[in-house]
């Protein structure tokens, strides 16, 4: 091979790498941010109150006929009932006592919570009370930065007694390495470039 000729493949090769070079760090040390949405639920002022005077829509009394006159034994679904002496004084403390009540509709993380509160008295329902502390469902994007640069190295043998040494990285499971071969017989030596992508299974 002639001197002219062997200098027109080192320029090649070097503008070749030059080439690869400028691509590779490019691909390095660009902008390496991604965009990621998230949701969020933010706690929001409390919304509460109190309902009275509440309007009768319907009343509904038993139809049982045995109301009408007394009995001593009452049978209502097989179930036997003794009839009792009225207590006037029990029937007056029932009828003022007061009797509270309260309930959680609902308690999760994207409607808020519910709860109601409730007064009985005199067998009418007195009073309602109401809390409600409703959430806002929020979206906004994230910015993730990755590690722009994994750096990858490596040392083998092969079956014709060639050692190799690789160095290297990655980046978007993009690689590159530059690899040095060498014999243990005859001294012989080369050095390569050897395109990576990285293949992940979930």
């Amino acid at each position: 091979m002639t001197i002219k000729l062997k200098w027109y493949w080192i320029l090649l090769i070097g503008v070749t790498l030059g080439i690869i070079l400028s691509i590779v760090t490019y691909k390095i040390f660009e902008n390496n941010t991604v965009e990621e949405p998230k949701i969020v639920y933010v706690p929001q002022p409390t919304l509460q109150g109190t309902l009275k005077n509440f309007k009768l829509a319907k009343i509904e009394f038993p139809s049982y006929n045995f109301l009408h006159y007394y009995r001593d034994t009452v049978y209502i679904d097989s179930t036997v009932f003794i009839t009792q002496p009225v207590d006037s004084l029990e029937i007056l403390r029932d009828w003022l006592s007061k009797r509270h009540y309260s309930e959680v509709l609902f308690d999760n993380d994207t409607l808020g919570k519910f709860e109601l509160d409730l007064l009985v008295h005199k067998n009418q329902l007195q009073q309602l009370d109401y809390r409600y502390n409703p959430v806002k469902r929020v979206e906004y994007n994230t910015t993730q930065v990755r590690p722009k640069f994994e750096l990858l190295a490596g040392v083998g043998l092969t079956t014709n007694n060639y050692a190799n040494v690789h160095l290297g990285g990655f980046r978007n499971n993009f690689g590159l390495t530059l690899d040095y071969y060498r014999s243990f017989h005859t001294n012989d030596y080369g050095i390569g470039l050897t395109a990576y992508y990285k293949l992940n299974f979930y």
